[in-house]
């Protein structure tokens, strides 16, 4: 919703939460194999990614504090959270893990040509996507295969679903896979850039450019559900029986999940007015936003917000909460 080759004039808005760019090279990423231990997670640890390459870690949401990358040097466009770990994804290949998000390791796939935007899981296989019509995927994380998606597309943002990937990005483009080899093009009803794409209550949602939501079932048919007003949409999540989705102008847009035409801003009280690049739910129906100069709020009736403020003024990319699952 991340890393990827930004050339400096691509539009840095064009990037999502789920995979905005941080422009930039990377210095030097160690690589280290590694047979990464399944350990249960604990659902309090919530982390944040920002564009200046920090990480923040908390407990619970409340108190953050910045926590450093050992050993790698990287610029990081995602963070994600799957498989009872924290991954960070960006340029040049580079792909960490870490159980807590304190100790990472790097993964070996150091592949100059694959700048990274997002990573997804399904079927035992880990699907990583970015520029250039290329992934990486693994089953293990010891090792990767580098393969061709038949797009030069910039894909920004990755979800699953029971039974397929999906993938998408620049030019409105879509594609879709049920291995995550091999890759086929999705009929995407628009060309706008897509910033972000969930899986929610059984349906794929893309969001991007100039007010776009879209929606499908199978990802193949798409439906419109554009906002009028054409700012840009950066992620979409579900809440309780509703979807909120946020973007550029502070805007917060939810509309009930069975009336998904029926958008409605919300502005009550939402203590933080700049551009928000994310959107998290957690498992106690908790709602974060996030976005510029390092503003944070939280909701968990989406009318009385509480303001956080990470100690940063870097634009926070993405919020995850390593959520508590059985190892796979």
């Amino acid at each position: 919703m991340l890393k990827k080759i930004k050339c400096a004039l691509i539009l840095t808005s064009a990037f999502s939460i789920s995979g905005c760019g941080i422009i930039g090279y990377i210095n030097s990423l160690t690589t280290t194999k590694t047979n990464v231990k399944v350990t249960r997670a604990d659902n309090s640890i919530y982390a944040a990614l920002t564009s200046d390459n920090s990480l923040f870690i908390s407990n619970y949401g409340e108190s953050w504090n910045q926590v450093t990358i050992p050993k790698i040097k990287a610029n990081w466009n995602n963070i994600i959270s799957i498989t009872n770990r924290l991954f960070i994804v960006g340029l040049n290949g580079a792909i960490a893990v870490s159980n807590d998000g304190h100790d990472w390791s790097a993964l070996d796939v150091h592949d100059y040509r694959l700048w990274l935007y997002d990573l997804a899981y399904l079927n035992k296989r880990y699907v990583a996507v970015g520029i250039g019509g290329l992934s990486a995927t693994s089953r293990y994380l010891n090792s990767w295969e580098i393969n061709e998606i038949n797009s030069m597309s910039w894909f920004t943002a990755v979800a699953t679903s029971e039974s397929q990937f999906v993938a998408c990005g620049s030019r409105g483009e879509i594609v879709y896979s049920q291995d995550g080899l091999k890759w086929l093009n999705s009929d995407s009803i628009t060309s706008n850039w897509l910033s972000d794409i969930e899986y929610l209550n059984g349906t794929f949602y893309a969001v991007g450019a100039n007010g776009t939501i879209i929606s499908s079932q199978d990802a193949k048919k798409w439906t419109d559900l554009s906002l009028d007003d054409k700012t840009w949409i950066y992620a979409i999540a579900k809440y309780n029986n509703n979807l909120i989705a946020v973007g550029d102008k502070s805007t917060i847009v939810t509309t009930p999940i069975d009336q998904q035409n029926d958008w409605h801003k919300q502005i009550t009280n939402v203590p933080v007015n700049t551009t928000l690049r994310t959107v998290m739910v957690d498992t106690n129906n908790k709602i974060y936003i996030a976005g510029q100069y390092g503003y944070v709020a939280s909701s968990t009736d989406m009318h009385t917000w509480t303001a956080h403020h990470l100690n940063t003024n870097s634009t926070i990319l993405q919020i995850v909460q390593l959520k508590k699952i059985d190892p796979q």
